[in-house]
């Protein structure tokens, strides 16, 4: 993950923002994601999504939401 473009709240809901440039923009979408033990899952999930939208000029966010995940999930979105 390029994280120097991206901003992540260090709390639940677990909110990953562009950065940058893209700040001023008007945001225009919202991806929720919900965690349940998926620790193996989410570096691979911000990759895909990553590479997905980073054709797309617009601001953008994800939104984690865990479902209280017994596993390492929070301690890999903190």
């Amino acid at each position: 993950i390029a994280r120097n473009i991206f901003k992540l709240e260090k709390s639940p809901p677990f909110i990953l923002t562009r950065n940058s440039a893209m700040q001023d923009a008007t945001l225009l979408y919202s991806i929720v994601i919900p965690i349940y033990n998926e620790a193996d899952n989410i570096i691979p999930l911000l990759e895909e999504v990553e590479w997905v939208m980073h054709a797309y000029p617009h601001q953008w966010e994800l939104i984690f939401v865990n479902d209280g995940s017994s596993d390492a999930s929070v301690d890999i979105l903190q």
